[in-house]
């Protein structure tokens, strides 16, 4: 048995809790003035946002997600092949050979997600080719190599997935046809042994329900998005949107599952600001955090162009864990009403963070300008500043996800299609 292989059964064996995506966790009516939330509103209490690296100058020349890994490295697809970077100068580094994918389908969005996992001092990482029913395993001591690429039992639903991450020894995948049938499937890291095909932990499976939410008769379909867990790992999270406007003014929202069993624990149904039957809502980014609920929506116009209607941040504080329950402002209203609801400066918001009291929501218009926005979510809650991003896509193929904290600093990594970009939280 490899090294790596032997690695991951001692884990399984003595039950040590796993390392991954180092993220750190810790809608508009068609007449809206946007001036009162997207007007930027200084505030010297609060620490300035820089943005070092736009899409014209990228930090480095990768095109997916950054996954951090030791204190100076993160790994990223680039192009055709999975690179790992220094966190010193953003240069490939050149103690590592580039980790060609088996499947080149979609370029630099072979590998949109990846999941790093850190035992021992010896980092993996493990990504899915695009179009592929495989799950690649990758050795990241230098200089770098792909391990396995163990064929699934069961191939995927959809061509790709919207998320991967590890927790208790268990591989994560959000599992996300276009249509019916999105799954979060769980997968035992003792499975990559290389023999056979890899199989799933079915008890642990998780579909999303296929149910009627707002009362007209017909079932609307979930399209899986984002993966969180709690810090103790016994509760997960996946954002989802409704497919085709079939729930009108419903944008989609954030189920609560548990993971050891595959059972839903609660929801929340994020509304459109637009209750119009023309707003198509799509859920991009989510953070579960102490006793709130932070989602990010973009809304656009169903028929007959597809056009922009804007972007929110919604923020919903947490009633109660188990059922998973918000506080909603309006019960006269349908759906779960926010505490909060803020405009995005700019269009088609896909992703964010949070950092003290702090929420960075990237906004990436297709093939225009990105912004990044700085939320005040204090005791203020109210845009303080949008910065300029430049540029974030090439081919349209990689959407830009949450920003990522680089461990231990106040910096943040942002992986676009331009390259991976840089910005910094300053002190108070």
């Amino acid at each position: 048995m490899k090294p790596f292989l032997r690695a991951l059964s001692l884990t399984l064996a003595i039950g040590l809790g796993v390392a991954c995506d180092t993220t750190e966790e810790p809608s508009r009516d068609l007449g809206i003035d946007r001036g009162a939330d997207a007007g930027a509103d200084p505030d010297a209490s609060l620490p300035s946002v820089t943005v070092s690296n736009t899409g014209e100058e990228p930090f480095a020349r990768s095109s997916g997600a950054p996954s951090f890994f030791g204190a100076t490295r993160f790994v990223a697809s680039s192009s055709t092949t999975i690179s790992v970077f220094g966190l010193a100068d953003g240069r490939a580094d050149s103690a590592y050979l580039p980790m060609v994918l088996t499947s080149t389908q979609f370029g630099g969005n072979a590998s949109g997600a990846i999941a790093v996992y850190s035992e021992a001092g010896d980092d993996f990482a493990f990504f899915l080719p695009t179009g592929e029913p495989q799950v690649g395993a990758i050795d990241l001591a230098p200089p770098g190599r792909v391990l396995s690429a163990s064929v699934l039992a069961e191939p995927l639903e959809g061509g790709f997935s919207a998320d991967m991450l590890v927790r208790a020894s268990m591989l994560y995948v959000a599992d996300a046809p276009f249509g019916q049938g999105s799954i979060v499937r769980a997968y035992g890291l003792a499975g990559f042994d290389g023999v056979g095909p890899l199989q799933e932990d079915r008890a642990r499976r998780f579909t999303l329900p296929v149910e009627d939410l707002d009362g007209d008769g017909s079932d609307e379909l979930l399209v899986a998005g984002r993966l969180q867990f709690s810090d103790d790992g016994e509760v997960g999270f996946v954002a989802f949107t409704v497919l085709g406007n079939s729930a009108p003014a419903l944008a989609g929202g954030v189920l609560a599952f548990d993971p050891a069993r595959g059972l839903e624990l609660g929801r929340v149904l994020v509304p459109t600001a637009d209750s119009s039957t023309i707003a198509q809502g799509f859920v991009g980014g989510f953070v579960v955090a102490e006793d709130r609920v932070y989602v990010v929506t973009a809304e656009k116009q169903f028929v007959p162009s597809f056009g922009e209607l804007g972007g929110h941040l919604s923020i919903y504080e947490i009633a109660t864990r188990r059922p998973f329950l918000v506080r909603d402002t309006d019960a006269s209203l349908r759906y779960d009403q926010p505490l909060h609801r803020l405009s995005t400066s700019d269009d088609n918001p896909t992703g964010i963070a949070l950092f003290e009291d702090l929420a960075l929501v990237v906004n990436a218009p297709f093939f225009l300008e990105g912004t990044l926005d700085v939320f005040d979510v204090g005791a203020r809650a109210r845009l303080h500043a949008a910065h300029p991003l430049g540029g974030l896509y090439q081919t349209g193929y990689y959407v830009p996800a949450d920003p990522r904290r680089v461990p231990g600093t106040r910096r943040f990594l942002l992986g676009t299609e331009a390259g991976a970009l840089q910005f910094e939280v300053g002190s108070r």
